[in-house]
């Protein structure tokens, strides 16, 4: 399972799936259309979606916190990740399921 929560409510999403095996590199691959709706790729593979509302151009209230689980009742960190994360991107533009198994198998040039 991966969640999200943005700013408010609105932007709640959460996406259920079979977790791959631990202890192995896994690509995990968020993609957020402006549309209102988030996609899941995990190793290159489509695993689901949800909807959490159009997105603004501008959003300033939106920190992503990433690798942490923040409390949605005090502004602090309530849980981290048991793992490491490694090679953290942000594109500027949704990449399609195409690019996204391209960079599970050739990875960023």
């Amino acid at each position: 399972m991966l969640s999200s929560r943005a700013g408010s409510s609105s932007y709640d999403w959460r996406v259920d799936f079979t977790q791959p095996s631990k202890n192995v590199w896994h690509m995990y691959t968020i993609v957020w259309l402006k549309t209102g709706n988030v996609k899941i790729y995990v190793d290159g593979f489509y695993v689901g979606e949800d909807s959490v509302g159009v997105l603004n151009d501008y959003y300033p209230t939106w920190r992503p916190l990433i690798g942490a689980i923040n409390s949605s009742y005090y502004s602090y960190v309530v849980q981290y990740i048991n793992g490491d994360i490694d090679e953290f991107s942000i594109w500027t533009r949704p990449l399609n399921s195409t690019e996204i198994s391209q960079l599970y198998n050739y990875g960023i040039e």
